[in-house]
């Protein structure tokens, strides 16, 4: 899955120009509103898939249901 997403950020093509990063990047600094959203979604997406602690704790859950397999 990736890490970024519309949710989050801006997908660029697979090998932008230097145009395009720029304009990624004037986007977001001319849409406030549009960062803080992004920022927002970035925050919720390292909470759904990069806490440690609940990455930690599915992984430990899962290790005791194999264990009893």
């Amino acid at each position: 899955m990736e890490v970024v997403r519309e949710k989050n950020g801006f997908l660029l093509s697979e090998n932008p120009t230097p145009d395009e990063i720029a304009d990624a990047l004037l986007s977001v600094c001319d849409q406030r509103e549009a960062w803080l959203e992004k920022r927002k979604g970035s925050r919720e997406v390292w909470q759904e898939r990069y806490n440690e602690t609940t990455n930690f704790e599915a992984f430990a859950q899962k290790l005791v249901e194999i264990r009893k397999q």
